[in-house]
């Protein structure tokens, strides 16, 4: 799944997003077109995005906002040497999954938009580990 998401990112990825939010709308729309890879049920992939979901994205504007955020760390975790599911994605999902405030559909929309995300950074930042995440992962 991972290599299909790299994929949609590179292609859809405009050349001018270049604020958060401009990055934020094609990660949606990526998360979106790719939702049916994702496992809502222990053995069964999700049903494609319903054009409800297409028309107000189903996670809303500040948990999408944080899931991006997440993923940013995680790929700084991995940059940094560290194993970034250890570091961010799992605990992130623990979090919401302990919480009961979330369907099975709308986890595997953070997951994706996580995935998503997280290969876009692979495929477009130059990012390096620097002495501010160095000290965020306890390496300094």
């Amino acid at each position: 799944m991972r290599v299909l998401i790299v994929l949609a990112a590179l292609a859809a990825a405009p050349a001018h997003a270049q604020t958060f939010d401009e990055v934020r709308a094609v990660v949606e729309e990526i998360t979106l077109e790719n939702i049916q890879a994702a496992l809502c049920q222990p053995n069964a992939n999700c049903a494609p995005a319903t054009e409800a979901e297409r028309a107000t994205y189903p996670l809303p504007e500040d948990m999408s906002r944080a899931v991006m955020e997440v993923a940013i760390r995680s790929y700084a975790a991995q940059t940094c040497g560290l194993d970034p599911d250890q570091v961010s994605f799992i605990p992130m999902m623990q979090g919401l999954r302990s919480s009961g405030d979330f369907s099975d559909r709308e986890l595997a929309f953070v997951g994706v938009q996580h995935g998503v995300t997280f290969g876009f950074l692979e495929q477009s930042s130059q990012f390096e580990c620097n002495a501010a995440w160095r000290q965020e992962f306890g390496m300094e």
